[in-house]
């Protein structure tokens, strides 16, 4: 891919960045501990509290993806390399190809399930009577009255792309993840399978290659070349092992951090949420 990345892509990253900053950061901050404090709706607080909390929890990948980038590329490349060492139309190729299906399948649903649910969460008020926000108690700072024009198209167009920056960049940096740890997943259980027809593999050289043409008949000859085949094929084995290891362990490495933190994050929303009351844990 070597063409330029096009300009009104930059223009577009730059407004639903700047759009989630101010809805969910700054406009949720002041609402939580100015607004909510003057009209003491602790109730509303909660809920929008949560609702900034929970909202951190994908960007924090977003961001360590961007902070590690470097690192991120060298395990793409790392693992580029590793599968250059698989040999096409093998038995290991395929095994790995069946696996690799089913993390696809699983890389797609989540991403459906995040996107889907923040589209549904964002069409929701165009759906129902009247003029509604994705949280009617939620008011955007300096926008006041949100239900009036233009303040309501613009509040909600500014929702619309700090919702976009919460649900595809770390929806998409959690399909890599889905994936590369998918692969590894997959040259295990395909290394698993090569381990239990290693001899039956040894076997099956020694008579292609020797036996068959009437070459060799020594019992320990036999034996010979089917230990050095079995002794070849461990040590290849051994290296694929030790490769996928490695590529496992710097991914942990990079996004680590930011998964415990993003469980901690999941842990004060959902209490933030659950004390604005169980009706409004759909959110």
């Amino acid at each position: 891919h070597t063409a330029r990345i096009p300009f009104i892509c930059y223009v577009m990253t730059v407004v639903i960045t700047l759009s989630y900053f101010y809805v969910f950061l700054v406009s949720m901050a002041w609402f939580v501990f100015v607004r909510s404090a003057e009209t003491r709706d602790y109730l509303a607080a909660m809920v929008v509290l949560s609702l900034g909390i929970s909202s951190e929890i994908g960007t924090l990948k977003f961001f360590y993806t961007f902070i590690y980038i470097k690192k991120v590329q060298r395990i793409v490349r790392e693992y580029l390399e590793c599968d250059h060492m698989v040999v096409p139309e093998s038995r290991f190729a395929d095994n790995v190809l069946k696996t690799m299906r089913n993390v696809k399948k699983r890389a797609i649903l989540y991403w459906v399930v995040v996107i889907g649910n923040g589209v549904v969460y964002v069409t929701k008020p165009l759906f129902m009577s009247g003029r509604h926000h994705m949280e009617d108690r939620y008011i955007v700072y300096g926008l006041e009255p949100m239900f009036e024009s233009p303040n309501y198209e613009v509040a909600y167009f500014l929702m619309m792309f700090g919702l976009c920056f919460i649900c595809y960049p770390p929806a998409n940096v959690t399909v890599f993840l889905i994936v590369v740890v998918g692969y590894t997943e997959a040259q295990m259980i395909a290394l698993g399978e090569e381990m239990l027809r290693i001899w039956e593999d040894a076997v099956a050289h020694y008579n292609n290659k020797y036996h068959t043409v009437g070459a060799l008949t020594n019992s320990s000859e036999k034996n010979k070349i089917i230990n050095q085949y079995v002794k070849f094929r461990l040590t290849e084995i051994i290296k694929m092992h030790t490769t996928n290891i490695q590529l496992l362990r710097q991914v942990e490495f990079v996004f680590r951090s930011a998964i415990a933190m993003g469980y901690v994050f999941l842990v004060l929303g959902l209490i933030a949420e659950l004390l604005g009351g169980l009706e409004n844990t759909y959110l």
